[in-house]
């Protein structure tokens, strides 16, 4: 006769081990993570809930792993402005999304760069284009003095002799 630990697994736990597991890998938890929240639930350890998982669970389930494993990486992130807060990078879940995340932080980064070399370049032409109307202003200036000076020159020797 075949007698049953009292701590022996029953199909409702591991039925809800293998569903909390799988549903922390969708949303780009640890395991780990899911082996804690799911032994409070069951009164039993974290190691416990891991050995249990790792040793007979896990292969029943490899195509729901697999496929959460997938959505997992089909999870789009908003990227946050460049002025990132702690709590918003601890939404990210997985290394794909602080890989779209990063790539876009760099792209925004790099296009706010641009924007700010195309501004200063305009206003450097700008600048360019007033101080080339002052030079022009002034050389005007100069040929009108120097045209008065000659006069001036002119008149005073008309009357010196």
């Amino acid at each position: 006769m075949r007698v049953n630990r009292q701590d022996a697994w029953t199909k409702e736990e591991d039925l809800l081990l293998a569903n909390t597991v799988i549903d922390y890998i969708k949303k780009g938890n640890t395991q780990l993570e899911s082996f804690k929240h799911v032994a409070e639930k069951l009164n039993r350890t974290p190691a416990a809930c891991g050995f249990r998982w790792n040793a007979t669970i896990r292969k029943r389930y490899t195509d729901e792993i697999d496929a959460a494993k997938e959505a997992r990486k089909k999870v789009d992130i908003e990227v946050p402005e460049l002025d990132v807060q702690d709590d918003k990078l601890s939404s990210i879940k997985s290394v794909d999304q602080a890989i779209k995340w990063l790539e876009q932080l760099k792209q925004d980064t790099k296009n706010q760069l641009l924007n700010n070399q195309d501004q200063v370049l305009t206003s450097y032409i700008d600048e360019n284009k007033k101080m080339k109307e002052e030079l022009a202003n002034y050389q005007l200036l100069i040929k009108k003095i120097k045209s008065l000076i000659d006069e001036f020159v002119i008149i005073e020797n008309e009357l010196m002799k």
